[in-house]
């Protein structure tokens, strides 16, 4: 009889540390996601006003050049080459300004090695 409660105390610990390490696993989801969406909206937002500064830089600068060489037509040909070779420039780079920077921020955020994130079974 008393080894059928040490078998049952030791099968109910075990379920209840399945639990926990359940219930860890998804706080840290939550955590892990919040954080993702939150940096996420950021970074949407923060791009949306440097457009919209780029926009208006660039028609100043149409301008600016219509009144230079006295064609706005030729002044947007130009811009939009010059914009196109940036576009490239930022294609051509896009491994390094993106890839390994989003990579580094994705692995700290779901893989990071916190202390605070271990059991009391662990210490």
């Amino acid at each position: 009889m008393e080894k059928q409660t040490k078998f049952g105390r030791l099968f109910d610990d075990g379920r209840e540390y399945v639990d926990l390490r359940i219930d860890t696993f998804k706080l840290q989801m939550v955590e892990s996601l919040s954080t993702l969406f939150s940096k996420g909206i950021g970074f949407v937002l923060m791009v949306l006003m440097v457009a919209l500064g780029a926009i208006m830089f660039t028609v100043a600068l149409t301008l600016l050049l219509a009144s230079w060489i006295g064609s706005l037509i030729w002044s947007l040909v130009i811009m939009g080459t010059a914009l196109c070779l940036v576009a490239a420039l930022i294609y051509l780079r896009r491994d390094t300004l993106f890839g390994d920077s989003m990579v580094a921020m994705f692995s700290k955020m779901f893989f990071s090695t916190d202390q605070n994130t271990t059991t009391d079974a662990t210490k």
